[in-house]
């Protein structure tokens, strides 16, 4: 019978288990007569947000997985590589074919960096002629924009991704764009209210922080605040709140 049970809840899925959870604080709130406090609703919602987040990722690096693995991956590094960019695309409309049912491609292009990285002889040499990384990168989300759309999810977390890269290169005002376009597309995608969507704001405040715009970087952390005060989400409205009080101590937030 304890075998049984363990197997069960092996079973049940990291989003039921913080449903189940949820709706048992609310079933008991309710027979006790005393609805739940702000803090215990902003506990359960910060609660229902990480099961929600962890299921989409265990999923996405699942279906990631199989194109990184796949045959046309392989073949959209020597196609790359080689400046054969035609056939590049066309490989890497097989890789997102084996990678089908993922939102995110994160891990996608993360281990395409990592394999590029560990490229060596011949091979490291024709990938330093095209630039590096940071243009396979590029292309990466260029291709993905001509084979999925420039409004997907899929191409937001690629955008995501590069905007990262320009970051840690220095390229601030390049990671800006790519950080705006990652946005937009969410937006598109899955709406201005969607709950992940004020991580990406913030991210795009912080890249405008050391862009040196200001303006913006007030205008968007002001938004994801409002959203974070929408869903009852504690991390957004902290994160949020610690911005703005270092735009005012620097006298841009007035």
């Amino acid at each position: 019978m304890q075998t049984f049970i363990s197997c069960l809840l092996t079973g049940i899925s990291c989003r039921a288990l913080v449903l189940v959870a949820l709706l048992a604080a609310c079933f008991t709130s309710f027979l006790s007569g005393a609805g739940p406090s702000l803090a215990q609703e902003e506990n359960s919602f910060a609660t229902l947000e990480k099961g929600l987040v962890r299921d989409e990722e265990v999923h996405d690096q699942a279906c990631c997985d199989r194109g990184i693995y796949s045959k046309s991956f392989d073949r959209w590094i020597q196609a790359y590589i080689n400046g054969r960019d035609a056939e590049a695309l066309k490989e890497w409309s097989g890789v997102l074919q084996a990678a089908k049912g993922a939102k995110s491609l994160t891990r996608l292009a993360s281990c395409a960096c990592t394999r590029l990285d560990f490229l060596d002889g011949a091979d490291s040499d024709k990938l330093d002629k095209r630039g590096g990384l940071l243009p396979a990168v590029k292309a990466m989300y260029d291709s993905t924009v001509k084979l999925l759309g420039k409004d997907t999810f899929q191409a937001a977390s690629i955008a995501h991704y590069l905007s990262d890269k320009y970051r840690g290169s220095g390229q601030y005002a390049l990671s800006v764009l790519y950080a705006k376009e990652d946005v937009r597309s969410r937006e598109v995608d899955r709406g201005g209210n969607d709950y992940l969507l004020w991580p990406s704001l913030m991210d795009l405040a912080d890249k405008e922080l050391l862009a040196r715009d200001y303006v913006n970087c007030k205008a968007h952390t002001e938004r994801a605040l409002a959203l974070g005060i929408k869903i009852h989400s504690v991390p957004a409205q902290y994160r949020c709140r610690a911005m703005l009080t270092k735009l005012k101590s620097m006298g841009v937030a007035k």
